[in-house]
């Protein structure tokens, strides 16, 4: 068809995959001509202007280059260690909190010995040896 384009074509203009192209179509954003001319030969025309018009929005996302498994591999380590670095600030901050708490409650026990052993050092020797 002259004044169409096939999916393929549709999403280079457009900008984006064919899977893309082929699921506006079926959602009804772009127009399309089914050509049935049998034996695995049928395919979905688009008309250029629906294209064109396509094109022009800013609601495509653009068709990103494929990613090698090294750079797929290494997206992912840093996707790793960012969390890990984030789990350890926060068990970090965690270990901290407790670390104080423990601390607070172990100066509130040492002050209430202190306490104890300030007011038995005020009694009378008699006193003391009478409650051992």
């Amino acid at each position: 068809m002259k004044d169409h384009y096939n999916i393929k074509q549709a999403a280079e203009v457009i900008g984006v995959s064919t899977k893309t192209v082929r699921k506006r179509i079926q959602s009804g954003e772009l127009p399309a001509v089914w050509e049935d001319r049998g034996k695995g030969m049928s395919q979905w025309w688009i008309p250029m202007g629906a294209v064109q018009a396509a094109a022009t929005t800013l609601e495509a996302i653009p068709v990103t280059r494929h990613l090698s498994p090294v750079e797929v591999a290494q997206m992912i380590q840093n996707a790793v260690r960012e969390a890990v670095q984030q789990e350890l600030e926060n068990f970090r901050e965690d270990m901290e909190i407790r670390s104080d708490q423990r601390d607070k409650k172990l100066m509130e026990a040492i002050r209430a010995i202190q306490e104890e052993r300030r007011n038995q050092s005020a009694k009378p020797w008699w006193k003391k040896m009478l409650k051992s």
